[in-house]
């Protein structure tokens, strides 16, 4: 299986279940074009739907039952009753399904033998291990045979269209297009404001690790080698620690606390009493500068780089060939652009308390080095970003010298770099395709399949 979750969001949910009796109305959700829809397929989705707000719901309270009635109806999700959101995203969900079950049958696809084996392996392997919990909850073989055969029936479609020779025509100077304005190759370097026993550093002491860092730039501009100079960070570190006295932090932590804010006159920084802390006595601190080592793991066909700090710091790629890092491209790191212009935000409403949360954008390791990183547009360049827990030192690549079979433009690479192109077209297609459906709903089984119904592991 290939890059079929990308194209449809279709997770089984192990510890998800329904209790339910038999009810011959109740056998199907939904007519669509006088199709009807069975009701496993609905509750399918519903039961991951309901889940996932669960779980958000929970963060923000704790408390709230998901198999309460009275929580389930009072509770209010981005800017739904609950019951109606579940029920509008699973209903879509559903309509997909319907809308790719159609356009495979239209284009008149079909799976190679190798690709058959593949999904029956997949359906046969997740049947042995849960098929008791399964069967005890009405939801047959069959049915997960066919929630399934669709994950793999979109890739398909979307090969169809977005695939090499597909309709829409896509060229391989397209995708280069796209890869290369989305990702960036760096190496770089941070050097923390943190001491040795990970206090924050500020005033002059932050300001000597700045000038530290000013230091290796010259250094790299003057023609080291960027690895160069991390090693020699690296042996400084190890066999000599930066010292500062505890008076100047102290000095440096009193004036922030005097400091206002000119907009309304208010103190800010630390409070005002540390001013005191100025006549103590001078006290040796060592400063932490220790680089950390870098590490590649792979996760689901992702090649994953990143340096690990004591600040937790992250970089992840969207590369998803597992690309062997030669000594060559040694402490290279790929960065893909965030290109969420708007943060999701779900409110949040139980018995009155409203919540809203916020998914913020992933940026790694921060925002001031991404926005940095992709402003840059000059190759071979280095230059440092001041960021709110280190300077760090960069220079940026071309991305074209590496974009070679054996290396990011490997054949599994192309293909995870065209879904990442157009699986967003691909899935608002597939919508304009079913929006067009005369759906008509069964009450009956919308009254009987209600969220509050739903057994979810106490796990989640």
């Amino acid at each position: 299986m290939r890059v079929l979750k990308k194209i449809f969001a279709c997770v089984l949910s192990l510890a998800l279940a329904i209790g339910a009796t038999a009810c011959a109305d109740t056998r199907y959700m939904m007519t669509v074009d006088g199709q009807k829809i069975p009701a496993g397929i609905y509750l399918y989705f519903a039961l991951n739907v309901y889940t996932d707000a669960v779980n958000t719901i929970q963060g923000s309270d704790p408390g709230f039952d998901p198999k309460d009635k009275a929580d389930v109806q009072a509770a209010v999700f981005d800017g739904k009753t609950l019951e109606d959101y579940v029920t509008d995203e699973s209903v879509d969900a559903t309509l997909n399904y319907i809308a790719s079950m159609r356009e495979w049958e239209r284009l008149g696809l079909s799976l190679d033998k190798e690709t058959e084996e593949s999904m029956e392996d997949y359906v046969d392997a997740f049947w042995a291990e849960f098929d008791t919990n399964l069967e005890k909850n009405g939801i047959s073989k069959s049915s997960v045979a066919e929630i399934v055969k669709i994950m793999y029936y979109n890739q398909e479609i979307f090969d169809a269209y977005y695939g090499e020779g597909g309709s829409k025509n896509i060229t391989e100077d397209d995708l280069k297009k796209f890869y290369t304005d989305n990702n960036a190759r760096v190496k770089y370097i941070p050097f923390y404001y943190l001491s040795a026993g990970g206090d924050t550093l500020i005033g002059d002491a932050q300001k000597e690790v700045k000038d530290m860092a000013a230091e290796y730039l010259q250094e790299v501009k003057d023609g080291t080698d960027i690895d160069a100079v991390r090693s020699e960070y690296q042996s400084v570190s190890e066999s000599q620690s930066i010292s500062y006295s505890q008076s100047s932090v102290a000095q440096s932590e009193a004036d922030a606390a005097t400091a206002t804010d000119p907009a309304t006159g208010e103190l800010i920084g630390t409070s005002a009493t540390s001013s005191t802390t100025t006549a103590t006595t001078p006290v040796e601190t060592s400063v932490a500068t220790t680089l950390q080592g870098e590490t590649t793991t792979t996760l689901e066909g992702q090649t994953v780089t990143s340096t690990s700090t004591v600040a937790g710091a992250t970089t992840t790629t969207t590369t998803t060939s597992t690309t062997t890092t030669t000594a060559k491209y040694a402490n290279e790191i790929i960065f893909t652009r965030v290109t969420t212009a708007t943060p999701e935000t779900v409110d949040i409403e139980i018995q009155g308390g409203v919540t809203t949360t916020t998914t913020e954008p992933n940026y790694s390791p921060n925002k001031a080095v991404h926005d940095a990183i992709f402003a840059q547009t000059d190759y071979n360049a280095p230059f440092t970003v001041d960021a709110s827990d280190a300077t760090y030192l960069i220079v940026r690549y071309d991305i074209n010298e590496r974009m070679t079979e054996d290396d990011l433009w490997s054949e599994t690479a192309v293909d995870d770099i065209r879904v990442n192109a157009y699986q967003q077209e691909f899935l608002d297609m597939m919508e304009d395709i079913y929006k067009t459906y005369n759906v008509q709903r069964n009450d009956s089984s919308f009254a009987r399949y209600v969220p509050w119904k739903f057994e979810i592991d106490q796990t989640l």
